[in-house]
């Protein structure tokens, strides 16, 4: 079994007096995979089975994160007590990191057989990845598989789908999205506006309505097109009756974050799936995501430097970084779900953070307060942009 012990006592490291096989190594490694967090018995269980598997063993040091966890981390890496750990990416926090890690592209050169993922997700200001992914969040549109099989119908992975998908359900007297649009639009109007446009436009933060991108409004008048079309239902007041909706088989499909597979019971990982909010844009990418992933596996200089742990360490790695793996650590639920999730997930074209957090209190304030009228066609896409940019520049960012 592995060794699982406190960071703090990695400053006065003393390795377990027990007997290893020849050329067998012991290990360093260090996560936030603890406690409360939902992946932390999924993460210990993959080290259990590479120990097993592979001969050598393991002692981590996992510690919830906050300022001591930050600190301890880089301090450690820099003194070369890990071997492989878990840490922020491509964000400020990962830059002390980075001298003490290797770059991807050295260890694919060195171990071409291994597959190691590519990702340009967490490409750093050199040009060069040092992490492989994971503990991603992500909005994507969440289907009731089953309903579909029901109606005959295709899954939405374009907007004709979509569409078709809409009308179907509202004639068979189902919910075709379960959304409260007064109550948390929110997440709807993001990968909306996504799908308007390509994901450059998504990342722009435009200060007056000559340099909206065009997407923006595009995005919005697709909700409309959907509204037209029967798509939601005014009565849903609360978000806690759309979500219950989408449970009980009311609702067809939900737009919401990755958080919400905590929220599924295991009974129904077989008949849901997530995908992508379809595009709408003729620019749009169909694979883009509201999102981010700041966090992810890197292997240290130390151990890459040391002939005797090198191979242990890009193993060890390789394991924890395999497709199946960073399904059990990115997710808390699995079967067809997870697949479609880490499927997602792995063919994004780019993951672009929420408009909403740009925003003033104000201006998000009122942007969400539109979504009702956007969806009944009373308000002009336009029309909201321009007051919401006007509300920005009176604001506080």
């Amino acid at each position: 079994m592995f060794k699982r012990k406190s960071l703090a006592a990695l400053l006065a490291l003393l390795l377990v007096a027990c007997p290893l096989a020849a050329g067998a190594q012991a290990l360093i490694t260090a996560s936030c995979f603890a406690d409360a967090d939902a992946a932390t018995q999924a993460y210990y269980d993959l080290l259990e089975a590479w120990q097993a598997s592979s001969g050598h063993t393991v002692e981590d040091y996992s510690g919830v994160v906050d300022d001591a966890w930050r600190e301890q981390m880089v301090q450690d890496a820099a003194a070369g007590k890990l071997d492989v750990f878990f840490y922020y990416a491509a964000v400020p926090e990962a830059q002390a990191m980075l001298p003490h890690a290797v770059p991807l592209d050295e260890v694919r050169a060195a171990y071409p057989a291994l597959n190691i993922p590519q990702s340009q997700l967490l490409r750093e200001g050199d040009g060069k990845e040092y992490a492989v992914p994971a503990r991603a969040f992500w909005e994507g549109l969440w289907c009731n598989k089953s309903l579909f099989d029901a109606q005959g119908l295709a899954l939405p992975t374009d907007w004709e789908k979509m569409e078709e998908a809409v009308v179907a359900f509202r004639k068979a007297g189902i919910i075709p999205v379960a959304v409260a649009l007064g109550d948390v639009p929110n997440y709807l109007l993001e990968v909306a506006v996504l799908s308007g446009g390509a994901p450059a436009a998504q990342r722009a933060r435009p200060a007056s309505l000559d340099q909206l991108p065009a997407g923006w409004i595009k995005g919005l008048q697709g909700l409309t097109r959907l509204g037209s079309l029967g798509a939601f239902d005014e009565h849903v007041v609360l978000e806690a009756d759309a979500v219950e909706n989408f449970l009980t088989g009311q609702a067809a499909m939900m737009v919401d974050g990755s958080w919400f597979g905590d929220v599924l019971p295991q009974q129904s990982w077989e008949s849901t799936v997530v995908l992508p909010y379809p595009a709408y844009g003729a620019d749009a990418d169909p694979t883009a995501l509201i999102g981010s992933v700041n966090m992810g596996f890197y292997i240290s200089r130390a151990a890459w430097n040391d002939p005797a742990r090198r191979d242990a360490a890009v193993s060890l790695f390789a394991a924890l970084t395999a497709p199946e793996a960073l399904a059990q650590l990115g997710f808390s639920f699995g079967g067809a779900l997870g697949q479609s999730a880490q499927a997602m997930l792995s063919t994004a074209g780019a993951l672009c953070p929420p408009i909403g957090d740009a925003l003033s209190p104000d201006a998000r304030a009122y942007w969400f307060s539109q979504a009702p009228a956007l969806a009944a066609g009373t308000v002009d896409a336009t029309a909201v942009w321009a007051e919401t940019l006007q509300r920005i520049a009176v604001g506080t960012p």
